[in-house]
């Protein structure tokens, strides 16, 4: 089975099909940019739960040191 985290980052309350986020498949780290209900659901079939490197992958957010900065 296959798990994703997708992230929201932007929605219309008019329009409740345009959104912005990222789709993260949990046991690759393949992250896929997207900006519509359209593009979640592609960048979800986008990505490849056997390849580790794709190309065109969003780099992975890199997390704060603990005692670094603010």
């Amino acid at each position: 089975m296959d798990s994703y985290l997708i992230r929201i980052y932007r929605r219309s309350r008019d329009e409740p099909e345009n959104l912005v986020g990222v789709v993260e498949n949990i046991d690759t780290g393949q992250q896929h940019s997207f900006n519509s209900l359209t593009g979640m659901c592609q960048a979800v079939s986008a990505t490849d739960p056997n390849r580790k490197d794709p190309p065109g992958k969003v780099k992975p957010l890199r997390s704060r040191k603990p005692g670094k900065g603010a």
